[in-house]
């Protein structure tokens, strides 16, 4: 999904859309109008409208994919490399070596193999209490079945 923007011929006004590319049977790519934002002549009006757009758009992404950053920042974000790109400004580079990691979240790791490694620990020691003197491999091999 992006932003799509063109001029109008009969107004010369700028018209912007939202626009989503989806695949037909054949495989073949159609673009599908989302939303159409409107229409306006170059300048601050402009600008508005295409901020509006970018948080539309990225709203209705968040809607169908929950992400980490609102949309109000991504839209000033992205609004500001295209300034960049058009203005040819050279974008400045970051050294990788210098990255540095600050948080990391494992979502649902723990519940998923804590649970299953509840769940099979806490058979192994009932069944190790059910019947007490066998060895651990009769035990695995009672399981196992």
């Amino acid at each position: 999904m992006f932003v799509r923007k063109f001029e109008r011929r009969t107004t010369r006004n700028i018209a912007i859309q939202i626009v989503r590319d989806d695949r037909t049977k054949e495989g073949r790519v159609r673009r599908k109008i989302v939303h159409h934002m409107g229409t306006a002549p170059e300048g601050l009006a402009l600008d508005e409208l295409l901020r509006a757009a970018e948080r539309e758009r990225l709203r209705i992404e968040e809607d169908r994919h929950p992400s980490l950053f609102s949309a109000e920042q991504s839209a000033s974000v992205i609004l500001a490399a295209r300034n960049r790109k058009q203005s040819e400004e050279p974008i400045p580079l970051a050294d990788i070596r210098k990255l540095v990691e600050a948080k990391r979240v494992c979502v649902g790791f723990h519940e998923v193999f804590g649970a299953l490694y509840a769940r099979l620990f806490r058979q192994a020691v009932l069944l190790r209490l059910a019947t007490p003197g066998g060895s651990k491999l009769a035990h695995a091999r009672l399981t196992a079945v």
